[in-house]
């Protein structure tokens, strides 16, 4: 091990972490994964919140995502 070796670690880290930033973002700003993975994933969401909301008598409307 090197001195250089926790740096270059680092540098690999943030490049690899760039890459799937940029290729995830990517995926998910298409049309098909958009509306069959990303709005269906909201919506769930939503519904879950908008449940424990309520459950703690919080009043709530949900409108969309």
């Amino acid at each position: 091990m090197g001195i250089g070796t926790p740096r270059k670690s680092g540098l690999l880290f943030v490049a690899r972490f760039l890459a799937a930033l940029i290729v995830f973002y990517v995926l998910g700003a298409l049309g098909p994964v958009n509306d069959y993975v990303v709005v269906p994933f909201t919506e769930l969401v939503v519904s879950a919140s908008a449940f424990l909301l309520r459950s703690v008598h919080q009043s709530i409307d949900v409108v969309g995502t």
